[in-house]
């Protein structure tokens, strides 16, 4: 009686064709075992092989049906692995795809890519193929966009070819092209709306969610958020209606896991403004405008979204913006709205002033001036007013509208000044020490240097304020001014003296 033993020792003795026909002596055995079976798969994965290496493929079919229709144990890996090689390479293509198998070994994705793609394409392709395809498509794009002057269509192909693949989802392959599609963006290479919704964000794992730690300690954002963050910000840039729903419930999603994520409110309020929900879009707005109180776009966000329904408010919010700290170049779109409000009341030498600004921020940067600015300057007033030197009072007057719409249901809290002090690492940032009248015993917070420089501070300056304490117990300043008639509180800062004035 022929054992499982004997078929082994005659493989090992290179005589594929005697065990062959041994094993399936053993597999017409009613008493056949997994031994057995294993023996006869070994012999046909042998088979397989050959007859590939040697170009004689007549036979293949009749092996693959043969080694498909045996049961192999899944905790045997080597057996495993080693019948989906064989069976890969019954495939039409199997020389080829064990070529690509060897390019990828030797770290030649770009030639694995290659020859993996011409067996998609010729249909013969199956998961397992389609898979390995994907990581090739990878590896391949990866390395082009490690490079410098990478070619942009290259990569975008090689995308597309794999969102047409068809392959398990959600998995490691799928969350890493994503990182691929986010460096992309980032470079303003790839339109993240359009391919997150061919990538299809349900796919998102649980470990794409996860904040990353950075080697200084930093937090940074997640592979999720980051995606959902560029992907809301294109939706709400565009008139795709569909995009926008399809990104609010994601936002909404990433919103609840990430609360300090001001961004991602900032995303939504332009989403529920752009979708004409305006009641909704204001209250992210404000929410976003008081964590950014000091940053012109925060401003400028607001004002948009008001300017739905009162204009004298949208004023007062790009004023408001145009107090905060920025360069030209990037307040450009709000000037003009404010010089098309000064040209209705027919002040145009405070017009004046703010399309030069953006003239000269627009050459400085080498830039076109916009067509509604050229305008303007082509009016026949305009070469012979002369401009105002500055706007700035106007901008005071009317951001306390702004003002009041945003911080009006907060009381004034009064305050005193104290000392400046810089970080360790941060001494580019100096903050500032403010002393808060908030019971008997004053509290102290920090605000930044860069929301009072403007008023020539020195320690010990009477104060009063607007702003609330976060749930992490951090003070958000909003609004800032001094106490006319208030005396020097530099004592009482220190808990010296009493806070009365």
């Amino acid at each position: 009686m022929i054992s499982s033993k004997e078929v082994f020792a005659k493989r090992r003795e290179g005589a594929i064709d005697e065990a062959y026909k041994m094993a399936l002596e053993l597999m017409a055995a009613p008493q056949a075992d997994d031994w057995d079976r294993k023996a006869f798969a070994w012999c046909l994965i042998d088979l397989i092989k050959r007859d590939v290496k040697d170009g004689q493929l007549e036979n293949l079919p009749h092996y693959r049906s043969q080694l498909e229709s045996i049961a192999v144990d899944p905790a045997d890996d080597v057996l495993s692995k080693g019948v989906r090689h064989a069976l890969s390479l019954c495939n039409p293509f199997g020389q080829q795809i064990s070529e690509a198998k060897g390019f990828s070994r030797s770290g030649q994705h770009a030639q694995a890519a290659a020859i993996y793609r011409k067996v998609w394409m010729n249909g013969a392709a199956n998961q397992e193929i389609q898979t390995s395809f994907g990581w090739e498509l990878y590896r391949y794009t990866k390395a082009l966009i490690a490079g410098e002057n990478f070619s942009v269509g290259e990569v975008k192909r090689n995308l597309s070819d794999y969102l047409k693949l068809e392959i398990e989802k959600p998995s490691l392959l799928h969350s890493c092209i994503l990182q691929l599609a986010v460096k992309l963006a980032g470079q303003d290479k790839l339109k993240m709306l359009a391919f997150s919704r061919q990538w299809n964000l349900q796919y998102l794992r649980e470990e794409d969610y996860e904040r990353y730690r950075a080697e200084d300690g930093r937090e940074l954002p997640s592979l999720a958020e980051k995606v959902i963050q560029q992907a809301g910000k294109e939706a709400a840039a565009t008139d795709d209606a569909d995009g926008q729903v399809y990104m609010l419930s994601f936002i909404d999603s990433a919103i609840g896991r990430f609360p300090d994520n001001v961004f991602l409110k900032l995303n939504k309020a332009k989403l529920l403004l752009a979708l004409g929900r305006f009641d909704e879009s204001l209250a992210f707005g404000v929410a976003v405008t008081k964590v950014k109180s000091n940053d012109y776009w925060a401003w400028g966000l607001l004002g948009d979204i008001v300017a739905q329904k009162d204009q004298d408010a949208a004023l007062g919010c790009y004023c408001k913006a145009l107090i905060c700290p920025a360069e030209d170049k990037f307040t450009g779109k709000i000037r003009l709205k404010v010089a098309e409000r000064m040209l209705e009341v027919n002040d145009h030498a405070a017009a004046k002033h703010e399309v030069e600004a953006i003239i000269r921020a627009k050459d400085a940067e080498g830039y076109k001036i916009p067509e509604a600015v050229a305008s303007i300057a082509a009016q026949d007033w305009f070469a012979g007013v002369q401009a105002k030197p500055s706007n700035l009072d106007y901008y005071r007057l009317h951001a306390k509208a702004a003002e009041a719409l945003l911080f009006n249901d907060l009381p004034w809290i009064d305050a005193c000044l104290g000392e400046t002090f810089v970080l360790p690492g941060r001494e580019n940032k100096p903050k500032r020490k403010v002393f808060l009248k908030t019971g008997s015993i004053p509290s102290e917070v920090s605000i930044p240097e860069s929301k009072v420089a403007r008023m020539n501070p020195v320690a010990g300056d009477a104060v009063r304020v607007k702003g609330e304490f976060d749930a992490n117990q951090r003070f958000n300043l909003f609004v800032l001014e001094r106490r006319a008639g208030a005396s020097s509180l530099l004592k009482f800062a220190y808990g010296l003296s009493d806070f009365a004035v």
